[in-house]
C-alpha cells in the first residue's frame, strides 16, 4: 500500500507526456500489491493456536461479565438490605415518637385529674358544693377517670408496638 502511495506521487509529478509508462507501472504495482495482499490473507486467515487463543479470550470475557453480574447483583442485595434496615429503623422511631407521645398525655391527664380531685375535695370540706355541683364534679372527676385508664391503655399499646418494631 505505501509503495503504491510512493509510485503514485512519484509519477504525480512527472509531466504529462508520460502518462502512458505511468498506466504500465500502476498495473505492475497493483499486481505486485495484488500479491501482498493475498499474502497478508493468507497470513491472516485462523490457525488452530490463534483461534484457541480466541476461545481463551473468549471465555475470560464470559467470567468476567459472570463476575460482574455476580457484584452488581450483590451490590443491589446490599443496598436492599440497607434501605430495610433504613426503614425498621425508622419504624422504631416512630414507635418510640408516638410512645412518648402517649406518656406524656397521661402524664398531663393524671396531673389533671389529680388538681380536680384536689379542688373537688378542698371545696367539699368548706361545704360550698351544693349536692347537684359534688355529683356534677364526681362525673367530671369520673370522665377524667376514665380518660386515665384509656391513655393507660395506649401506653401499653405503644410500648408492644415498639418491642415488636425492635423485635
Amino acid at each position: 500500500m505505501i509503495l503504491l502511495c510512493t509510485v503514485q506521487l512519484f509519477y504525480a509529478q512527472q509531466p504529462q507526456s508520460q502518462s502512458a509508462p505511468t498506466t504500465i507501472v500502476k498495473k505492475d504495482s497493483i499486481q505486485s500489491n495484488q500479491k501482498d495482499i493475498d499474502a497478508l490473507k493468507t497470513a491472516m486467515t485462523p490457525t488452530e493456536s490463534s483461534e484457541i487463543s480466541q476461545k481463551a479470550a473468549d471465555e475470560k470475557a464470559a467470567a468476567f461479565a459472570k463476575e460482574q453480574k455476580e457484584m452488581a447483583k450483590q451490590q443491589k442485595k446490599l443496598e436492599d438490605e440497607q434501605k430495610q434496615f433504613q426503614k425498621k429503623q425508622e419504624k422504631i422511631a416512630s414507635a418510640e415518637k408516638d410512645l412518648t407521645k402517649a406518656q406524656s398525655k397521661l402524664a398531663d391527664a393524671q396531673k389533671k385529674l389529680s388538681k380536680a380531685k384536689g379542688k373537688f375535695d378542698s371545696k367539699r370540706a368548706k361545704g360550698k358544693l351544693t349536692p347537684i355541683e359534688i355529683e356534677e364534679q364526681k362525673i367530671e372527676i369520673s370522665k377524667q377517670n376514665i380518660k386515665v385508664q384509656e391513655l393507660e391503655g395506649t401506653v401499653q399499646k405503644r410500648q408492644s408496638e415498639l418491642e415488636k418494631q425492635r423485635g
